[in-house]
């Protein structure tokens, strides 16, 4: 996406547009950066217990919900 923004930041003939691009692909350089390596790195530090968690309690809890009769 920032390499399509790039010639705005060129071809630009007003200062203001021209600028404003260029901080635009910035932005969204550094937020691509940031989401491909601080956020892995954040959640293999911190380690979130629902990641350690045994799913299998889930399907076991909803096969032995009570049935409830619906009358006719």
């Amino acid at each position: 996406m920032t390499i399509g923004l790039l010639p705005w930041y060129f071809l630009s003939e007003l200062k203001f547009l021209s600028d404003m691009g260029l901080l635009l692909v910035i932005v969204m350089f550094i937020n691509m950066v940031l989401a491909l390596i601080l956020l892995p790195l954040l959640v293999y530090l911190i380690r979130p217990r629902f990641l350690d968690s045994d799913m299998t309690g889930l399907s076991e809890s909803v096969e032995k919900r009570p049935q409830i009769a619906v009358p006719a």
